[in-house]
């Protein structure tokens, strides 16, 4: 067990009920210069807060009773608080697309219409559109490939045989959305939010055009129509408009603290709808090593990814301010 500890400070009189902050990194060293420099920036905005890293929660240290009466919330950038506390607790978790998709209907945030896949299943052209994208439900599936772009009327005349035998299709549920046309190199937005603050924003466009969506059937199901299915650009945005967009979309679930919101731009209305949000906690792109060739590609990414918008300043500020609405 490793915790990452605040020198010991003896409370003043007037402090009655003392105020943590918890922090639950993914496990992994990579994390430990990230959270140490966000625990130092808390506690140059107030110095009256406790600062808590919990790297490896197994056994669980005592943190609750070591705040116990005082005003505490623990973040957890990994699956559930795993430990008991006092006062609030915000993790990340699994979230299934189709629940996801309710949390935005609810929200009146746009999303591309949705269903499960099943075989033999006949969609209406008229409420779906001529295009709808098939795609891997599963985390982590869908930048592995699967990623299909149908005339609608095909949906019912697929078949197990089209699809390899590692196809995500046949190990795991698929989704059937709209197809969103965000122009001839597809193109998607990525905005990383921590409890409503942009951490970093990018533009993600596929450095190659699309393949002609009139392609015979046979042909279509190798059609490229996602940002992430080949080589692609990034660049950072400050657009207004998407980081707006993203704010909403955050405060669709605001219990997840830490999304990796995907965002779509529909070409010829402009038109932003919500793809999905990354609720599971792997977003933490800035020293994950599963982005270590994201930020290769990008060259020098870390700091690009950091200074758009003083990422761990933001993360710090963003932190103060909700645990003081504890």
């Amino acid at each position: 067990m490793t915790v990452a500890q605040d020198p010991p400070r003896p409370l003043q009189a007037s402090e009655s009920a003392p105020r943590a902050l918890i922090l639950v990194p993914n496990p992994g060293d990579e994390y430990r210069e990230d959270f140490a420099a966000i625990a130092a920036h808390v506690r140059a905005i107030d110095p009256g807060i406790a600062v808590r890293i919990v790297h490896e929660p197994k056994p669980a240290p005592d943190l609750a009773e070591e705040f116990r009466g005082g005003r505490t919330l623990a973040v957890s950038f990994r699956h559930g608080v795993p430990f008991p506390v006092h006062g609030r607790a915000l993790s990340c978790r699994f979230i299934p697309k189709s629940n996801q998709a309710r949390s935005y209907a609810a929200a009146g945030i746009a999303f591309p219409r949705s269903r499960i896949f099943q075989w033999n299943l006949e969609l209406d052209a008229e409420l779906w559109g001529p295009y709808v994208v098939l795609k891997p439900m599963r985390p982590g599936t869908m930048s592995h490939g699967g990623i299909h772009l149908l005339p609608t009327p095909m949906v019912g005349q697929l078949t197990p045989a089209q699809f390899a035998p590692g196809h995500p299709i046949h190990h795991g549920p698929m989704l059937l959305q709209s197809f969103i046309d965000t122009g001839e190199r597809p193109t998607s937005y990525r905005v990383l939010m921590l409890l409503g603050e942009p951490l970093y924003a990018m533009a993600i466009v596929l450095k190659q055009p699309r393949p002609d969506l009139y392609a015979a059937p046979p042909d279509i199901l190798s059609v490229a129509i996602a940002s992430n299915s080949g080589p692609r650009d990034r660049t950072m945005t400050g657009d207004p408009e998407i980081l707006a967009f993203a704010r909403r979309m955050f405060q669709a679930m605001p219990d997840v603290p830490l999304q990796g919101l995907d965002i779509l731009r529909e070409r010829h209305s402009g038109r932003l709808y919500a793809i999905e949000s990354n609720p599971g906690g792997n977003t933490w792109h800035f020293s994950s090593k599963l982005a270590a060739q994201m930020r290769e590609e990008m060259g020098n990414g870390r700091d690009i990814l950091l200074n758009q918008f003083g990422a761990l300043e933001t993360a710090a500020r963003a932190l103060v301010r909700a645990l003081g609405a504890v």
